[in-house]
C-alpha cells in the first residue's frame, strides 16, 4: 500500500512539474485583473490636480505600477504572444521611469537644489509616449484593463 501510494505522489507531483505556460485568455485575464486591481488603488489616491497633488501621489502610484509590472511579468505568456507582452510591459516600466524622472525635477524645483541632470521636462512626453504604445499592445492582447488611465473620465 505504501508504494502504491508513494508511486501515485511521485506522478502527482510530476505532473505538476510541467508546462505551466498560460493560454492567450487566461493571460489576459489575469492581466486584466491585475491591471484592475492596480487602477483601483491609484483611483484611490486621489486625481492630482496641482503640482502639490502630483508630488504627493507619484510616489504612491509608482509603486503601485512597479508591483504591478512584477506580477505581470511572473505570468507566464503562451509564445505566440510573449514578444507583444514583454513589450507591453517593458512599455509601462518606461512610464514609470519617466514619470520617477518628471517627479524628481518637480521635487528638485520645489526644494530649489539642482533638478537631475537630463531633460526631465521632456520626460512627462516620453511617458505618455510609452504609455500609449503599451496601451495599443494591451489593446491588442485583449489586456484592456491595462490601457485604462486611472484618471480618465469613465
Amino acid at each position: 500500500m505504501r508504494a502504491a501510494l508513494a508511486t501515485v505522489l511521485v506522478l502527482v507531483l510530476a505532473g505538476c512539474g510541467g508546462d505551466d505556460t498560460l493560454s492567450r485568455g487566461e493571460w489576459a485575464a489575469r492581466a486584466n485583473a491585475i491591471c484592475l486591481e492596480t487602477l483601483k488603488q491609484v483611483e484611490a489616491l486621489g486625481r492630482p490636480s496641482s503640482s502639490d497633488d502630483y508630488l504627493r501621489v507619484t510616489p504612491k502610484a509608482n509603486e503601485l505600477g512597479r508591483e504591478a509590472i512584477e506580477r505581470l511579468r511572473e505570468l507566464n505568456a503562451p509564445s505566440e504572444i510573449e514578444a507583444d507582452s514583454n513589450a507591453m510591459i517593458d512599455g509601462y516600466e518606461n512610464v514609470v521611469k519617466q514619470q520617477d524622472t518628471v517627479y524628481r525635477g518637480l521635487r528638485a524645483q520645489r526644494d530649489g537644489t539642482k533638478p537631475p541632470a537630463g531633460e526631465y521636462w521632456r520626460a512627462g512626453n516620453r511617458a505618455i509616449e510609452a504609455g500609449q504604445a503599451a496601451d495599443a499592445i494591451a489593446e491588442r492582447l485583449r489586456a484592456g484593463a491595462c490601457a485604462r488611465d486611472p484618471w480618465q473620465a469613465t
